[in-house]
């Protein structure tokens, strides 16, 4: 009788031992479950961060490798058109655009209606504005007084002002009075 109540003692120990090591395993079956779970999940997000990466590349370098016609294209035409496009055709074969520099695009660009009225006009301490009426050649320039009148000043017509003496050669919208050629 005692040797069977041994056997069962053993049999009851093994079968808790079992039951441990089973509990055992699950454990570390779950766990690395959880870090497989979480690994993939790192992969996945290099994975997108990396096509981002390569996303923004792809994009600097498309515009580094622009042509000379796409950039100034850019600057004229606000969105994608048939102008645009055409506009680029022509200016690849040399049609338009031929002795344009794109830094003088830029400085187009930025002139706003406050740097247009700040001009200089006439050269010295006047400044400002210039009469188109009173513009003369000299040494190839031309030159011209400044627009307004001093006092106990006369002149023939009334002033036709522009910002430069370069735009005195566009023609006036009056006809009686400025630059009416």
């Amino acid at each position: 009788m005692q040797q069977a109540i041994q056997s069962t003692i053993c049999i009851n120990m093994k079968q808790s031992e079992l039951k441990q090591l089973i509990k055992e395993e699950i454990i570390k079956h779950k766990i690395l479950e959880e870090k497989n779970q979480k690994a993939s999940k790192i992969n996945q997000n290099l994975s997108n961060l990396i096509e981002k990466i390569k996303k923004d590349f792809n994009i600097q370098e498309e515009k580094e490798n622009r042509d000379r016609c796409l950039r100034i294209a850019d600057r004229k035409f606000d969105k994608p058109s048939a102008y645009k496009s055409g506009a680029v055709v022509r200016c690849r074969q040399g049609k338009i655009w031929k002795g344009l520099k794109e830094e003088l695009l830029l400085e187009k660009v930025k002139e706003t209606l406050r740097t247009w009225f700040a001009r200089k006009g006439e050269p010295g301490k006047k400044g400002g504005w210039v009469d188109c009426n009173t513009c003369r050649e000299v040494d190839g320039k031309t030159k011209c007084k400044a627009c307004g009148r001093e006092k106990g000043e006369t002149r023939s017509k009334y002033p036709s002002c522009r910002p430069t003496p370069a735009q005195c050669k566009t023609p006036g919208k009056g006809k009686k009075w400025g630059k009416t050629k």
